[in-house]
């Protein structure tokens, strides 16, 4: 605590030296987190943090608009190596993650315009709790056509990402606005630390989704055709998500990982992210699994044993700095502080090369190369000209009528939901007995309604269930009954 104090005084206490001019340009104050909360404050600008009972001020480095009332704030942490801030407020909600090197990782937390809640990030000595870090279960074949060699004009400066998150995890982290908030610092984080890497690339959310029923297995999230969620597969096309992230209620990740510069990886481009490990930097860590990254030697965590995933060299590392601290980068486990960076022979952090080259005893760790050279594939596996929804600009709680995952809006634009009356509102919503959307209940609604009759509504709870009308999780005779009802047109 000493030691924190003395640096936080020295960053907040340093005399401001003297400007010899006639009229000395006045230093401007520092902004509050009060001020963020309210506005986005312009760059350049230094920000003054209340960390528990220390004052730390930082530097204003970028501020990024991305909605009404919703902007992430980031920068550094002047005097103390590998420190980092940012902050993403969304309307009502905020977070936000300060890292001071080794003195510490803080977390700010607002939700609903509750006051500010402050707490010291305990160092998590793996950031798997899942089992095997890299798992397959069988390939997932898209269910729209893939853009051709050549049309894609998506060059690798962008990497689209689709995340979604189950109801109960908005409501664990304080709702969606604050899911919103902690999405956009997560990406926010993972392009700090890209960018102190020098990888020639950022990823960008496209589209965030919440969706009902409990929170799956990877293995569940990625497959086309169990039953579970694979309108998942039909969004991401929609959007034109190179990758899909699932932000799920836990302290740690799992991603499938991107082993060989193939198109057929695309169906690999799944992880799921704790809400509680983003404070972790683990949205960067599974996102690089994605890009072909994997963990420091010894790590384990489904990593092969000799190292490397994509290539020989896609490790992460730990290593000591001039300091005498024992630092980590961003794929490797603990021991060791981990910063935002990725190992790289020609990157330095704490005056000490973040990786090294191959030589005759190891094949080397550099994921920054790994990730500059991935980048140029992964950001190929959806067109950004082929997204029909994106232009929507649609919250992750816009309006899900049949409760499949998917905004109503969306669906009417590619055609999976037909709107005649063009009002907005599904027409098998408005007339749940029209199973072909025709506007009338007839016969063949009736032969439709009678392939399911004596069946049971074996779906995720929150689901749609065709043809239980009575809601009784059983389609029978009462079901029967209400469509014969509502036989002829649909009414308004």
């Amino acid at each position: 605590m000493l030691q924190f104090c003395l640096v936080t005084c020295l960053l907040v206490n340093a005399p401001v030296p003297r400007v010899p001019t006639p009229t000395p340009t006045p230093t401007p104050l520092p902004v509050s987190i009060d001020a963020v909360r309210s506005t986005a404050p312009a760059e350049g600008r230094p920000l003054l943090l209340e960390l528990g009972d220390a004052r730390v001020l930082c530097t204003i480095e970028r501020v990024r608009a991305h909605g009404d009332e919703r902007y992430t704030v980031s920068g550094r942490v002047p005097g103390a190596p590998g420190g980092t801030f940012a902050i993403a407020r969304c309307r009502d909600a905020l977070h936000g993650i300060v890292r001071i090197g080794t003195l510490g990782t803080w977390e700010l937390r607002s939700a609903d315009g509750a006051p500010l809640v402050t707490r010291r990030v305990p160092e998590q000595p793996t950031e798997c709790t899942c089992g095997a870090h890299l798992s397959a279960n069988g390939p997932a074949a898209p269910l729209l056509p893939l853009a051709g060699p050549g049309s894609d004009p998506d060059d690798g400066s962008a990497i689209d990402l689709l995340v979604v998150f189950r109801d109960a995890v908005a409501a664990h982290v304080g709702g969606v606005n604050a899911m919103i908030a902690l999405i956009d610092l997560g990406a926010e984080e993972n392009n700090i630390a890209w960018a102190a890497s020098g990888i020639a690339s950022e990823i960008r959310v496209v589209h965030m989704q919440q969706y009902p029923g409990p929170v799956l297995g990877l293995g569940d999230l990625a497959g086309t055709d169990d039953g579970l969620y694979d309108d998942v597969h039909v969004l991401r096309n929609a959007y034109a998500a190179d990758q899909v992230v699932e932000i799920v209620d836990s302290n740690g990740g799992v991603a499938m990982g991107l082993v060989e510069l193939d198109p057929e990886q695309q169906s690999r481009m799944f992880c799921q992210v704790g809400d509680g490990a983003i404070p972790n930097a683990t949205f960067a860590h599974e996102v690089g699994h994605n890009m072909g990254c994997c963990h420091a030697f010894g790590d384990g965590g489904g990593c092969p044993s000799e190292g490397g995933l994509l290539f020989p060299f896609s490790n992460g590392h730990r290593f000591f700095g001039t300091s005498g601290a024992q630092w980590r980068t961003v794929m490797a486990y603990s021991p060791g502080t981990r910063f935002l960076g990725f190992s790289s022979p020609t990157g330095e952090h704490d005056g000490v090369p973040t990786g090294f080259p191959p030589d005759e005893s190891s094949p080397g760790a550099d994921n920054t190369a790994t990730i500059d050279t991935s980048r140029v594939l992964v950001a190929t596996f959806r067109s950004s000209q082929l997204a029909p929804c994106r232009a929507l600009d649609l919250p992750p709680d816009a309006p899900d009528c049949n409760r499949n995952g998917m905004p109503d809006a969306c669906e009417i634009e590619i055609g999976h939901l037909l709107d005649l009356d063009d009002d907005g509102v599904p027409d098998v919503c408005e007339c749940p007995m029209d199973f072909d959307g025709n506007g009338m209940v007839g016969f063949d609604d009736l032969v439709e309604f009678l392939a399911l009759y004596g069946g049971t509504c074996a779906h995720l709870p929150g689901a749609p269930c065709f043809g239980d009308f009575d809601e009784d999780e059983f389609i029978g005779f009462t079901d029967l009954v209400i469509l014969l009802s509502q036989w002829g047109p649909c009414l308004d």
